[in-house]
């Protein structure tokens, strides 16, 4: 008897808890419109809609020339562009659930004169992806270390 009021006990404590969130990575971004900004990235929340394999392959078509990566890297995460909003539905980017497909080498291209010239280490692009419909959020330049296993 004394058994169940214990277990009962341990399974209301579990109810509402997690496990402790990861800490939150910051990366400087080169955005379209020339303007460099620091994008925040968690891990992503449950199972996506949209798989990683169709991620790939959707993220592909915003990129000229993705045969030219020496790597793809593909996340699940939350992205945060505070001052932006989703291409596809100008939503906020506020820890959006995103399919983050960078490609190391190849070069993000903003325009000619803008505050990105700055920002030296931007040889690589990444696209954001709507994790539940595969609409563009995003795409960016980012530095080469976004290539690696994180988030």
């Amino acid at each position: 008897m004394r058994l169940v009021p214990a277990v009962l006990i341990v399974a209301l404590l579990g109810v509402g808890c997690s496990a402790r969130e990861a800490a939150p990575v910051s990366v400087t971004v080169t955005l379209g419109d020339g303007s460099v900004e620091t994008a925040t990235l968690l891990p992503g929340v449950g199972t996506p809609a949209l798989t990683e394999a169709q991620a790939r392959a959707e993220a592909g078509k915003y990129l000229s020339g993705p045969q030219r990566a020496t790597a793809v890297a593909a996340r699940y995460v939350r992205l945060t562009l505070p001052s932006h909003t989703a291409v596809s539905d100008h939503g906020s980017i506020h820890e959006r659930a995103v399919w983050l497909v960078s490609y190391a080498n190849v070069g993000f291209s903003g325009p000619p004169q803008c505050e990105c010239a700055a920002i030296s280490a931007q040889p690589d692009t990444s696209v954001a992806l709507d994790a539940a419909n595969g609409q563009l959020v995003a795409s960016f330049g980012t530095p080469t270390d976004l290539s690696s296993d994180r988030p």
